[in-house]
């Protein structure tokens, strides 16, 4: 038992080299994604007669401006960092749990019933247990889609979609029934008990510890991916299951922790959008962020440290946006264009560095082929 959780110890940057972050040809495709979406989007407002200069600079202004304008970024990126890591360690199985969206919304779910039912606890206890609530909600929500693909090899992009729509469909329940409050025109919840909450830090900017929570996961999911046992195998079962079999690893099980992972982190993100910023829930909680953490994981590489540019970038974006259309009369939906045109050309960049790497092992091939034919 001791050697299973036993940390693979190595240089920092030796670390940081065989993940891949040392080299510019894994750092390039993001950023070359980020500028040829900001590109084409800039000639789109040229045609709708906006000018993407200055589009940009009321995006950006909008979005890390002031220190409220910085508040607002980070509050928008903690779910999508979050998140991020969770689409992210699934991902490593070769797991592409799509279902986040609805993970974030039950564990929220957990959450606030925990926070307005529970009552007469000091808050180093309640809001843990909001916390560790969240985290069941979501790691419960992932349980069927992990036992369907880890047992039964049935595809989870298909079985998490779904989900996300009975999520969606349990949320609007809950806030209409059980979870109402009373006498409200608009169905939301009940505000959680203050006890249940996360104090301010720096109240001009709303900054609560959710983002020091966040950064800590992240560290911690790069170290446990890439430096102990547990998360070799997760990275091992990704690469080829065949190998990882015949290695002795229990790929099922490997599978269904990394979804189960997964599902909690996504519930932990919807908990502290609850007892740091929202303190309640309406049918809207947080939609779209689960799509939104896909597209940033994606930019970041899949990778944990990598996560934090894309949550920050996609961050921006969604506090930036409306500022641009105050100011600009520019729709902020257009951010969804950029987001779209990002991730294609992240996925553009990956079939054509496969396929440098695939036209470059053929020709070794016909080299080495062409060598034996010459001695023979």
């Amino acid at each position: 038992m001791k050697t299973k959780f036993k940390l693979l110890t190595r240089p920092w940057l030796e670390g940081l080299q065989k993940a891949g972050l040392s080299s510019w040809k894994r750092l390039a495709p993001p950023f070359i994604a980020i500028a040829a979406a900001l590109i084409v989007c800039g000639v789109l407002m040229l045609f709708m007669n906006f000018n993407p200069l200055l589009a940009y600079q009321a995006l950006f202004e909008s979005a890390i401006g002031n220190k409220s304008a910085i508040g607002t970024t980070i509050i928008k990126s903690l779910p999508l960092l979050i998140t991020g890591l969770a689409v992210t360690i699934a991902y490593r199985t070769e797991i592409f749990n799509i279902g986040v969206e609805g993970q974030i919304l039950v564990g929220g779910i957990f959450a606030i019933w925990v926070g307005t039912k529970v009552s007469g606890l000091p808050s180093f206890i309640h809001i843990p247990l909001c916390m560790i609530a969240g985290m069941a909600g979501g790691m419960a929500y992932a349980l069927l889609p992990a036992w369907l693909k880890a047992k039964r090899g049935i595809n989870e992009v298909i079985v998490t979609l779904l989900l996300n729509y009975v999520a969606a469909l349990l949320l609007s329940w809950a806030v209409r029934g059980p979870l109402r409050e009373p006498g409200q025109l608009y169905a939301k919840t009940a505000e959680i008990a203050e006890t249940a909450r996360l104090p301010i830090l720096v109240p001009e900017m709303r900054l609560h510890p959710g983002i020091f929570i966040a950064l800590i996961l992240i560290t911690l999911g790069y170290f446990f991916l890439w430096h102990t046992v547990p998360g070799f195998n997760i990275r091992f079962v990704g690469a080829n299951q065949r190998a990882a079999e015949a290695a002795g690893i229990n790929v099922p099980k490997t599978m269904m922790t990394s979804f189960l992972i997964s599902g909690s982190l996504a519930g932990l993100a919807g908990t502290l959008h609850i007892i740091g910023t929202e303190y309640r829930m309406l049918e809207s909680f947080l939609s779209g962020f689960g799509y939104d953490a896909i597209a940033a994981a994606l930019v970041g590489q899949l990778h944990p440290l990598g996560v934090l540019l894309g949550g920050f970038f996609f961050g921006a974006l969604r506090s930036g946006s409306n500022g641009m259309q105050i100011s600009l009369g520019i729709p902020s939906t257009l951010i969804y264009v950029i987001q779209a045109l990002i991730i294609l050309f992240v996925l553009a960049s990956y079939h054509i560095r496969f396929g440098w790497r695939w036209w470059k092992r053929e020709k070794q091939r016909d080299v080495f082929k062409q060598e034996i034919q010459s001695r023979n």
